[in-house]
């Protein structure tokens, strides 16, 4: 329900009903969930929409069918597995891009005009309804939130896909009698590749250097991309230590809240801890016993 308030539901949905269709369904249950999200998928992707809506479909068919094929593949990790579903699916949209000769320009475009449209209506309601100091006040943090997304469509439709794939894989191992590849795991067990860091590396060098105008667009989407990876790798670290220390349920509450407060330091002190994980392994560290004497 929570996913559904920000991100639309087909993106768990699709991929939920092709990895049900994927795999032996022996239960009434499998079937009826099956046909539920496929009816539901279908009318989603099916109905005529805006640009960005229409990029946004592709990327999820492209994504959910390179991430049920890649069930095959031993050894890998759901994250493993969701990361290597978004790039293909990445690839897969630019080369629709180049058949159709479509521009980031006109996506961009496009973001930056539907989400106009849809903030000017509910400012509009909002001073139809003697609000007009609280709509004033809205207005520029809305402004500045269009031009991030607008900015950012790429690494936000990743992020999107990842957590409806994520999603779809948790539902999929709870209903089905005969699943198929690696289920989500613990968040506390969250983990990646140390390569990825490549990813942060040499789009953080783009940015810093001058001109490459192009070339930072795309560098600053891959860095928003792998920025929140490194931080929820981070997050996952806190959480494995608070396991230790056994934290009760109260404690975790009030850290959750006090994290949703200080969002932007809680990301930053996540990211760091992230990386410092990525290159020491602080979770094997902090349950190795230590050498006797």
């Amino acid at each position: 329900m929570a996913f559904g308030l920000f991100i639309p539901v087909p993106l768990f949905a699709f991929p939920l009903a092709v990895l049900l269709l994927s795999s032996r369904m022996a239960r009434r249950t499998e079937v009826v969930v099956a046909v539920l999200a496929g009816a539901l998928s279908a009318g989603w992707l099916l109905v005529p929409g805006p640009f960005p809506d229409q990029v946004l479909r592709a990327a999820l068919v492209f994504s959910t069918v390179a991430f049920v094929l890649l069930i095959r593949v031993e050894g890998l990790s759901f994250t493993h597995r969701a990361l290597l579903a978004t790039g293909l699916a990445t690839v897969g949209v630019i080369l629709v891009f180049l058949a159709f000769g479509w521009t980031w320009d006109e996506l961009h475009w496009w973001v930056n005009s539907q989400r106009n449209y849809e903030n000017s209506l509910a400012l509009d309601s909002l001073r139809a309804n003697a609000n007009a100091a609280l709509a004033s006040s809205l207005e520029s943090m809305i402004e500045s939130s269009v031009r991030f997304e607008a900015d950012n469509f790429a690494a936000l439709t990743a992020l999107k896909l990842m957590a409806g794939l994520a999603l779809a894989t948790t539902i999929y191992h709870r209903i089905a009698t005969f699943p198929r590849g690696s289920t989500l795991g613990r968040f506390r067990d969250f983990r990646f590749s140390e390569h990825l860091g490549w990813a942060a590396a040499i789009p953080l060098l783009i940015v810093l250097l001058p001109d490459l105008l192009r070339a930072k667009v795309a560098a600053f989407n891959l860095l928003l991309l792998t920025g929140t990876l490194y931080a929820l790798r981070g997050l996952a670290v806190a959480a494995f230590a608070a396991g230790l220390a056994g934290t009760g349920p109260l404690a975790a509450i009030m850290a959750f809240t006090a994290a949703f407060l200080l969002l932007p330091v809680v990301l930053g002190v996540g990211i760091l801890l992230g990386v410092l994980d990525a290159g020491m392994d602080l979770r094997s560290r902090m349950t190795a016993r230590p050498a006797k004497d």
